[in-house]
């Protein structure tokens, strides 16, 4: 141990214990910088939104001026090559639908199906889809008038997506 020295005032009797108030202690001393700090930060917020709404605003009003300056894109009709396979076919007509509708690389015709039940070709696809099955999976051969139907049908659900 180390003795320390302390000199003879530390050792003198303290004064009353009284807690005295100081005026202006809790939230009544920080209400005006609250006031303050608020009335800068809630213009600045309000000021930053106005401006990134009439930015895009600008934004909006410049994109749609270009697109009705520039030229309307004029549909070139092409003849569609379906392939004379009816499975060939529906091929073409499955990847295009799962190109244009974002379906996932294993999805199954009836998954496609359920998936364009509120599309205007459905009841198209429903046929097509069908017949494909009973060719395919059910190894019976298409009749001819159930083929020139199955092309008739892909070849207007292709003209509808394209």
């Amino acid at each position: 141990l180390i003795p320390q020295f302390f000199p003879p005032h530390s050792f003198q009797r303290a004064g009353r214990n009284v807690v005295e108030r100081i005026e202006g202690s809790g939230i009544a001393a920080y209400l005006p910088a609250l006031v303050g700090f608020l009335a800068v930060v809630i213009p600045a917020i309000s000021a930053y939104v106005y401006v990134r709404r009439s930015r895009s605003q600008v934004f909006d009003r410049q994109i749609r001026a270009e697109h009705e300056r520039a030229e309307p894109e004029r549909k070139v009709k092409r003849r569609l090559r379906i392939p004379e396979s009816t499975g060939e076919a529906y091929r073409m007509l499955f990847n295009q639908l799962a190109e244009k509708y974002g379906f996932k690389r294993g999805t199954t015709p009836r998954e496609a199906l359920k998936a364009l039940e509120r599309e205007p070709f459905a009841g198209r696809f429903q046929v097509v889809t069908g017949l494909h099955e009973k060719e395919v999976y059910g190894g019976i051969r298409l009749e001819e008038e159930e083929k020139k139907m199955f092309f008739r049908m892909v070849n207007e659900i292709m003209r509808m997506v394209t």
